[in-house]
């Protein structure tokens, strides 16, 4: 789970970096830059999605949880 959580983050601060010095260099307007953060906080909530299927102890999704 923190590795998803690691991984995440990390892509994230990656992916707004490189739109931040695109958009400095002129070569990424402001309507192309929201589009790519948006879909890059997609692509984070559909990974972080996916740990609802993970399982500890032999469980899945809430049911473990909720033990």
């Amino acid at each position: 789970m923190m590795t998803t959580i690691r991984l995440n983050f990390a892509f994230a601060m990656s992916l707004n970096l490189v739109a931040v010095a695109l958009a400095a260099a002129g070569i990424l307007n402001p309507v192309t830059g929201a589009l790519v953060h948006n879909a890059g906080s997609v692509f984070v909530i559909v990974c972080s999605a996916l740990l609802l299927n993970w399982e500890k102890g032999g469980g899945s999704g809430r049911a473990a949880l909720e033990t």
